[in-house]
């Protein structure tokens, strides 16, 4: 722990900060909607809004990593224009 160890507290904050995320897959579940936070290096990050029927949807493209918060108005916007 860093409380014990600080000076390789740092060295590791340090070497991981350094690697890029070549594959990411993250559940979101809010409002009532289901999706995923999902990335395979080297395209561009996408969250997918899934449907009670188990398919998926591109709600949003992106070259930088969304926050929970534009992740999940993404799919309140994806979910609205399939509901129209």
């Amino acid at each position: 722990p860093r409380l014990i160890f600080p000076k390789l507290g740092d060295c590791i904050d340090r070497f991981i900060t350094d690697f890029e995320t070549i594959f990411y897959l993250k559940p979101l579940n809010d409002k009532g909607l289901s999706g995923w936070l999902y990335r395979v290096f080297p395209e561009p990050w996408q969250v997918l809004l899934q449907s009670r029927d188990g398919d998926t949807k591109l709600a949003l493209a992106a070259e930088d990593r969304p926050n929970y918060f534009d992740a999940v108005d993404a799919l309140v916007r994806s979910a609205r224009e399939a509901a129209a």
